[in-house]
């Protein structure tokens, strides 16, 4: 369970945070969301899908890290075998909240593995001034809040030119075993295609074309997903 408190130097100032990397610090996950600004760096290693978010109509782009729930076929122990990790992973254990109706703040979460009192990054020096990690976690976090601010506005734009629709992805492994994968949807190309001048200069005035090419070359990744999950399994016989 979770425990998110305003973070202030007076009642945290000997904590430390844990930067390493691992399924004990909850990174065992499927997916992460990741923004537009990113899709050009994720694309080199996962797909990019769309998941619907709970309770809500609404869309959001995620990178897609396995085939199951669970399952990160890019975290080899205390490592991402990836060119890039997504900032929405790279924040925790810290998120940007308000306290009352006061101004945005970092909050931290008391709860969390990463958060001790021994070992990884000071949060404040002797003098209570933010260190260098945590100016630079206060960076990510708004760099999150003016992303989530943008985002309906490019999934909109997807949803009105009726360019998604849900992913079908079957795949069977060297054992026979065979896997589908739903619950996600992506880009049609063939729509794409198709559309307008107008339409088309819509999207590439509203910033949303080079992310929609992004999320199209990614989808190579599947076959690298594949690959990974077979490989997984070879091992895990192997063993």
């Amino acid at each position: 369970m979770s425990k998110y408190v305003p973070l202030n130097f007076h009642e945290h100032s000997t904590l430390r945070v844990n930067t390493e990397h691992g399924v004990e610090f909850g990174e065992n996950i499927m997916f992460a969301p990741v923004f537009p600004h990113e899709f050009r760096r994720v694309q080199a290693d996962a797909p990019i899908v769309f998941i619907q978010e709970a309770q809500s109509t609404r869309i959001r782009p995620v990178a897609l890290f396995g085939l199951e729930k669970g399952e990160n076929l890019f975290l080899k122990g205390s490592k991402w075998d990836t060119q890039y990790i997504p900032i929405s992973v790279r924040m925790s254990p810290f998120i940007i909240g308000r306290k009352g109706n006061s101004d945005l703040s970092v909050h931290i979460d008391l709860e969390s593995n990463r958060v001790n009192y021994k070992f990884g990054e000071k949060l404040f020096d002797e003098t209570g001034e933010q260190t260098e990690f945590l100016t630079h976690i206060v960076s990510l976090l708004y760099e999150i809040h003016e992303s989530e601010e943008r985002l309906p506005a490019f999934c909109a734009i997807l949803k009105e030119l009726n360019l998604i629709q849900p992913l079908t992805f079957q795949a069977v492994l060297d054992d026979g075993t065979e896997g589908e994968l739903n619950g996600f949807s992506t880009i049609v190309e063939e729509r794409l295609d198709e559309l307008d001048g107008g339409s088309l200069y819509r999207l590439s005035g509203s910033g949303a074309l080079m992310p929609i090419f992004m999320i199209l070359a990614s989808t190579v990744n599947f076959v690298e997903l594949v690959k990974r999950k077979k490989d997984l399994a070879t091992s895990e016989l192997i063993q």
